[in-house]
């Protein structure tokens, strides 16, 4: 029997265990990083002698008042978790869709990994979502041939240029500056709010697991054009917080940095997940490096009276 449980009375060592050695367990679903992003999450687990063997994290906002399921910010992909494999998979998936049928609250929005997707997708009335990833097991020089001709040319830009790549935890504030100045302007103002607080929480629990790998992009001048924050967890390297300056885009400086993480870890187990995107021209960008897509499924709007919807079709997202 499945148990749903508030994030303060989980065994969150436990809970941490099941993520870990799922095959596909995401740094987002261990207890750690959704305590940040979503401080009041649930989870629904399942024990067997006395240790969990399943798990499914839980988020919930409110609209009108009304609790509604949500896949919070920095957060791609949920689903369930559990060390487990084949039939009893199979079985978790199963008994996940009669939790969903009984759920008292409607979902708005919930994202399921790929491996839960193709066992649902029959199912479940989801809408099949793109993200981008680029295994990094071959040589860079196999890795660079698959790059396209705007990424070659931006290579040739940012050489030109003469920018240099520096890399260090110690560099973060570099990213979240120009990430705040790049990227969070373009979000509607409650996102602002959301990302501005739970950003310096996140990257420091990321740096204090020794997690993180921070890279910068500066001009001959100093200038800072580009960064990122990768996480670095079960050879799932994730580009988290991307920026660029409009002067480091015209030179080609994210392209750059792209490229170096690539020829440092060219040859490895490490695979770069692109986390995204929806945003066709970023998916667009992504995939130009030879990224392969891979596909999960979001549930939207599932059970959601028509009341709901409206008002959170008719809600202020600022």
């Amino acid at each position: 029997m499945w148990k749903q449980l508030s994030s303060c009375h989980l065994n969150k060592v436990f809970w941490d265990s099941c993520v870990h050695h799922d095959p596909a367990g995401l740094v987002t679903a261990l207890s750690w990083y959704l305590d940040v992003v979503a401080p009041q999450w649930e989870g629904w687990i399942k024990e067997e002698n006395g240790q969990y063997i399943a798990v499914v994290p839980i988020v919930k906002r409110k609209i009108a008042g009304a609790p509604v399921i949500t896949q919070p910010l920095l957060t791609q992909q949920f689903g369930i978790y559990t060390p487990q494999s084949g039939n009893d998979l199979e079985k978790y998936g199963q008994e996940l869709i009669t939790l969903f049928l009984k759920l008292p609250e409607a979902i708005e929005k919930y994202c399921f990994g790929p491996q839960d997707y193709q066992n649902l997708k029959n199912l479940l009335p989801f809408k099949e979502k793109t993200n981008w990833i680029l295994p990094l097991q071959e040589s860079y020089h196999l890795i660079r041939t698959r790059y396209s001709t705007n990424r070659t040319r931006d290579l040739e830009k940012a050489r030109k240029a003469r920018v240099k790549l520096q890399a260090g935890n110690n560099l973060w504030l570099h990213v979240f500056t120009l990430y705040r100045a790049n990227v969070l302007n373009r979000l509607k103002k409650k996102q602002q709010a959301t990302l501005l607080k739970i950003i310096p929480e996140l990257v420091a629990a990321v740096l204090k697991r020794n997690l993180g790998r921070v890279y910068v992009v500066f001009s001959p001048t100093g200038q800072v054009v580009a960064g990122a924050l990768f996480i670095l967890y079960k050879n799932r390297l994730t580009y988290l917080l991307p920026a660029a300056s409009e002067a480091g885009k015209k030179i080609g400086a994210s392209t750059f940095l792209i490229d170096q993480v690539c020829q440092q870890f060219a040859g490895s187990k490490v695979v770069l997940d692109f986390e995204g995107s929806s945003i066709p021209s970023l998916a667009h960008f992504y995939q130009s490096f030879g990224a392969q897509p891979e596909i999960y499924g979001l549930l939207e709007n599932y059970n959601m009276p028509a009341f709901l919807k409206f008002l959170n079709f008719l809600k202020p997202r600022n």
